[in-house]
């Protein structure tokens, strides 16, 4: 997977999701009515483990390396800005602002209907 297609597919997980994966304030990989974050829906779920939660996506990759194959072609800055659009911007009005900024930093191609 390239930076391109792990954006486009994140972001239709977002777009279709609509609501933070999250437990009061605290951002999951996997949430409450099958919810997930931009990373935490790439982990399969026979690969995902409950000791992830709370962990950021760099620790997340050095304490579960066999996550790297998941993510190989992908820059880790940018798994780590969609987190933050997850954690901090989704269901926002702020949302569509920071995808189209992450997408110009990255070089991406970004079609509002993704």
């Amino acid at each position: 997977m390239n930076n391109q297609e792990f954006f486009d597919k994140t972001l239709a997980h977002l777009k279709q999701q609509g609501v933070p994966s999250a437990r009061g304030a605290s951002c999951l990989y996997r949430g409450p009515e099958g919810t997930r974050c931009a990373i935490g829906f790439h982990i399969p779920d026979d690969m995902y483990n409950l000791r992830m939660e709370g962990a950021g996506v760099s620790n997340l990759l050095q304490n579960y390396p066999e996550l790297r194959h998941l993510f190989k072609g992908v820059s880790d800055e940018l798994m780590i800005e969609l987190q933050g659009l997850h954690d901090n911007y989704l269901g926002t009005s702020y949302f569509e602002e920071r995808v189209e900024k992450i997408a110009a930093r990255y070089h991406l191609a970004y079609k509002e209907t993704v």
